[in-house]
């Protein structure tokens, strides 16, 4: 019995390994007939060949270097086009192609072993503008045959060391100017940690009101040569009071009324009501709907300022040093202080520029009300005050809807900027370190200007933007409806174009000032103090050795390409990417 069970295990055996045998040949004729049909294989005596690249079937571009490759090591492959002829001799070679349909022929021994037809498709459109994302220390651009303007740009990376060659000649070749950027003369920005402070939870008259009747009262104002230092302290009195404002001055001071009662006039006419529509109420800690702005001559004395909003102003005086709440100097009240106007409407302190001031400031303490006060008030006593970055740019940005773009000064923000964007940051700390400066602020009133012209409904987006629960660059694409890096390509990519076509920007005009109330590259020529300004496109930054800030942009000169020219980007560190954009000139 077991002889007959072994025996028949044998023959089971013996037919499964026959059976297996006879598969494994069908599988291995179909994988050859597969693989001849789909790799084009070629036998000789020695190997197979067989081409992995370039595939049939894929769109290859002309910018693009296209890999030829076979599956064997040789140099006695030979590659040539039907265009544009001899290729190149490798088992793995890389080059661009112009445009067409290619039929691709590799050859061993002057024996044909491929061919293959391929089309290449040119991708520059003479109206378009091309981004390339750079996120290698060397890495190759290749272009067409002409002459290109290029603008570098970052989002969130950034590089050190950065060149450009063509041709193995520099793009660049200057050396980068050192030097701070010019002083603030507008304000300056006053960010407070105000979670530990206590709101005034009842309604209050103002604070010692030394005379009821005559409406005299003492007021803390800073000392902006050293904010360290402690503040003023002005005795003032109401010299004018209306539905939404009261207006203080010092009572020892002779004022120019005729510049006074223009200040009132712009308020009540342009000011209140704009900043109103657009942007919303400030705290009102008060609940009288009024807004007092008090004038004090130690901000012309100290020529630091021509105004600034303190948001400790709205919470509770604190003279107990060991009081987390410690806040001495709060005149408990909205407020905002102006340097005192001169009826001359040049200088820093004529009529127009401090009115502009009161729009700015205005802003400052709508949006500190509708981004962090209001929170505070429902109980999130950790909520933050909106970035700096974006609280002057709106606030700049006011200055114009308010009519005072060129008069008010912001004209010479805007200046600062494209003379100097390499080394600014949209949002980040400049070349030197820096976060609030002149040309920051004009970035940041370009980029916002574009944004409303770009909107729907501008005013509807900027409420949107002190409606949001987020800050900053976030919150600017929430409020758009579009994520904000993409908005600040399309943004770079327009002011390219822009400068391709040469373009002259139209920009609309206030219906009372009739200065502009956008801003745009290439404007124009116009009259500030007495001086001529012309507002172009960005200098041409010819500096070599660049360092690419985040959130930054800057134009460099003009590259002369010849056919299948290679633009070599270097770079000495880079973190994450930067992006070259470009367009063809000519």
């Amino acid at each position: 019995m077991k002889c007959i069970i072994q025996s028949l295990r044998m023959r089971v055996h013996k037919w499964s390994l026959e059976l297996i045998k006879e598969r494994i040949r069908k599988c291995y004729v179909f994988v050859l007939l597969i693989h001849f049909f789909t790799a084009c294989t070629i036998n000789n005596s020695e190997y197979t060949y067989s081409i992995t690249n370039p595939k049939k079937g894929w769109l290859y571009y002309t910018d693009n270097p296209i890999l030829f490759s076979v599956n064997v090591k040789t140099n006695n492959i030979e590659w040539s086009s039907s265009l544009d002829g001899t290729i190149g001799k490798g088992n793995q070679i890389s080059c661009t192609l112009s445009e067409g349909k290619h039929t691709i022929s590799a050859t061993m021994n002057n024996s044909i072993i491929f061919v293959n037809d391929i089309q290449v498709l040119n991708r520059f459109n003479s109206n378009d503008v091309f981004v390339y994302k750079i996120n290698r220390c060397e890495q190759n651009i290749y272009l067409q045959e002409g002459t290109y303007q290029p603008v570098i740009f970052s989002l969130k990376g950034s590089s050190k060391g950065t060149d450009f060659f063509t041709n193995k000649e520099r793009t660049i070749i200057k050396k980068a100017k050192k030097g701070n950027q010019k002083e603030i003369t507008k304000d300056f920005s006053i960010s407070k940690n105000v979670s530990n402070l206590n709101l005034i939870k009842t309604k209050k008259k103002s604070r010692n009101i030394f005379n009821e009747e005559e409406k005299e009262r003492e007021f803390f104002v800073l000392n902006t040569n050293n904010q360290l230092e402690k503040p003023h302290r002005i005795l003032s009195k109401l010299i004018s009071s209306g539905k939404n404002y009261m207006l203080w001055a010092p009572v020892d001071i002779e004022l120019d009324f005729v510049a006074i009662n223009q200040l009132i006039n712009n308020f009540e006419q342009i000011i209140y009501p704009r900043t109103k529509e657009i942007f919303g109420e400030w705290a009102d800690i008060d609940l009288d709907g009024k807004i007092s702005i008090l004038l004090s001559p130690s901000l012309n004395d100290e020529k630091k300022a021509i105004g600034y909003f303190n948001p400790v102003d709205l919470f509770e005086r604190n003279i107990d040093m060991n009081s987390d709440s410690y806040n001495p100097y709060s005149n408990e009240m909205d407020i905002v202080y102006l340097a005192v106007p001169s009826s001359d409407e040049r200088g820093s302190f004529g009529i127009n520029s401090v009115s502009a001031t009161l729009a700015h400031e205005l802003t400052h303490c709508i949006t500190f009300n509708q981004k962090t006060y209001l929170h505070i008030l429902d109980g999130d006593e950790e909520r933050e005050q909106e970035e700096l970055f974006l609280d002057e740019g709106l606030s700049h940005l006011s200055e114009n809807l308010c009519g005072f773009g060129i008069s008010g000064g912001n004209i010479l923000f805007l200046l600062e900027f494209l003379n100097n964007t390499s080394l600014i940051s949209f949002c980040k700390e400049d070349a030197y370190g820096n976060e609030d400066t002149t040309g920051r602020r004009g970035a940041m009133l370009l980029f916002l200007s574009w944004l409303y012209d770009q909107s729907e409904d501008g005013r509807a987006f900027l409420g949107k933007i002190l409606k949001s629960e987020n800050y900053g660059w976030e919150c600017i694409g929430e409020a758009f409806g579009k994520n904000t890096d993409d908005l600040f390509k399309e943004f770079i990519k327009d002011i390219l174009y822009s400068y391709k076509i040469n373009k002259k920007n139209q920009y609309p005009t206030d219906e009372i000032t009739g200065e502009p109330v956008l801003f745009f590259c290439n404007m124009g020529d116009f009259l500030y103090n007495g001086k001529d300004i012309n507002i172009g496109f960005p200098k041409i930054n010819d500096s070599n050795n660049n360092n690419i800030l985040p959130y930054s942009f800057f134009f460099t000169k003009e590259m002369m390409c010849s056919k299948n020219n290679t633009v070599q980007i270097t770079s000495n560190d880079i973190n994450d990417s930067f992006y070259l954009a470009t367009t063809f000139i000519n």
